[in-house]
């Protein structure tokens, strides 16, 4: 009988853990950056729960994506996510300037881009009607 190997079910269970913290802050991150951007950059006055309601839809999204079956709608899920975190570790300016975010964020995106192109007819199950 063979033992478990109990530093590779470690490293699963840091890895599961860490893709929830990920996929529950990626959303809150990216719209509370988003609504700080657009009060300062924009000066756009939002509502008391935008924030709120825009985490909602984004997990929503991201929760759609990783429900799929198909692991490439899961890889990207992982790739919006990704993407997201690096535009939101960014000041104002950039986060609204394609051209700063397309170069702080060039590895992110790319992998996105190629996500994107893997998604069989660029759909997941979920998303088709």
């Amino acid at each position: 009988m063979r033992r478990p190997n109990h530093s590779r079910l470690a490293f699963v269970a840091v890895a599961v853990a860490t893709l929830v913290v990920v996929g529950c802050s990626g959303g809150r991150a990216y719209c509370s950056k988003e609504a700080q951007c657009l009060a300062e950059e924009e000066d756009v006055e939002l509502e008391s729960d935008s924030v709120g309601v825009c985490v909602a839809q984004y997990d929503g999204n991201i929760a759609a994506l990783r429900a799929n079956e198909e692991p490439e709608c899961q890889v990207l899920a992982d790739a919006i996510v990704a993407a997201d975190a690096c535009r939101a570790s960014l000041d104002c300016n950039d986060f609204f300037d394609a051209a700063d975010y397309q170069d702080a964020c060039e590895d992110e995106l790319d992998d996105l881009q190629d996500a994107l192109n893997d998604v069989d007819d660029g759909r997941c199950s979920a998303q088709e009607s």
